[in-house]
This record gives structure tokens, C-alpha cells and sequence, in this order.
């Protein structure tokens, strides 16, 4: 037991980034619903702050899903842990998450619907996990480049909507060093 102890703690606290990074990515989604043949796609943006293996992050996605020709506004927040391993790092998430799902013709009637408000808008919230690797491409002084992948799934709460989404996307972005030597 005690060496599995020692891994968990080593896995959680040591890594290299103990100034911490700003993370900031920009993606695409494409996935599936609890609903019959219910395909959304979303583009997204991840903005997180990582320091030794673990992370905290907003991530905003904005898309559309094919049952009832719904547009999708997306918001989680939560927190991450981390990895290196074989030039990757490994990633899990936990978000508390809360969607707008409002039928197209909503939205044509009324751009604040895209704002939040407006008529036509089905509030829904719940928890989102998500895993993943992100690979550095391009190192600089100031930190890296990266893509990665990852898979996601998300259950919401309240009978006004699919109770499951999931599904897989791939994003580029930059982390800046704040530890770097500039």
C-alpha cells in the first residue's frame, strides 16, 4: 500500500511547472446525445492557469445539434491533473457545467438569445469529465505550442434535454511560462 501512496504523491505534486502557465487553446467538438440520432458539434476555447500537476480552467463552447435544430452555449469551470509522460502530458478534468440549448428560430428572432437571455432559451446544468493529451510541437523561451485530443462526456440535470453528451475534439493553443526566463 505504502508504494502506491509514494506514486500518487509523486504523480500530484512533482513536474516542472512550479511558477505556473497560462493555458489558452481554441478547438473543435463533435459528438452525440442521449437523443436519437441527436450529432452537435462545437467549436471551443479552454483557458486554464496549470502549476505543478494540477490546473484550474473555464472552458466556453459554442455549437449547434441537430434534434430540434438547437444552438448550444456552453460553460465549465473546474479543475484538472496532469502528466508528463513520453513528451505528452496526460490530462483529466472535472467541470461544473451549465448549457443554453435554444431551438435556430429563437436565435434568428432574438440575437440576445446567444447573450443569455431572450426567449426560447432551456437552462441546463451538471458535471463534465473530459481526458486527453496534449503534445508540445514547438518549445520557445516563453513556453510552448501544443495540439491535443481528448474525449469528453457530460451529464445534465433536468428533463428538458438529452441527459448525456459525448464525445471527442482536437485544439491548438500556447501555454506561457511564468517561471520562464524571458
Amino acid at each position: 500500500m505504502r508504494p502506491l501512496i509514494v506514486i500518487a504523491v509523486a504523480f500530484l505534486f512533482g513536474g516542472s511547472a512550479a511558477a505556473g502557465e497560462l493555458t489558452i487553446a481554441a478547438g473543435l467538438e463533435s459528438g452525440a446525445s442521449t437523443w436519437k440520432d441527436d450529432t452537435a458539434g462545437y467549436g471551443t476555447l479552454d483557458v486554464g492557469y496549470r502549476w505543478q500537476r494540477w490546473s484550474v480552467f473555464a472552458l466556453g463552447k459554442s455549437g449547434y445539434a441537430e434534434v430540434d435544430e438547437r444552438i448550444l452555449q456552453y460553460i465549465g469551470v473546474g479543475g484538472a491533473v496532469w502528466t508528463e509522460w513520453k513528451g505528452t502530458r496526460p490530462f483529466f478534468r472535472l467541470a461544473i457545467t451549465h448549457q443554453h440549448e435554444s431551438p435556430r428560430d429563437a436565435v434568428d428572432n432574438d440575437i440576445g438569445t446567444l447573450l443569455g437571455y431572450g426567449s426560447g432559451i432551456r437552462h441546463r446544468g451538471g458535471v463534465g469529465a473530459a481526458g486527453g493529451l496534449q503534445y508540445a510541437f514547438r518549445e520557445r523561451e516563453w513556453g510552448h505550442l501544443f495540439a491535443s485530443a481528448e474525449a469528453y462526456g457530460d451529464a445534465m440535470i433536468g428533463s428538458s434535454g438529452p441527459t448525456w453528451y459525448w464525445g471527442g475534439g482536437l485544439a491548438v493553443g500556447f501555454t506561457y511560462d511564468f517561471g520562464s526566463k524571458k
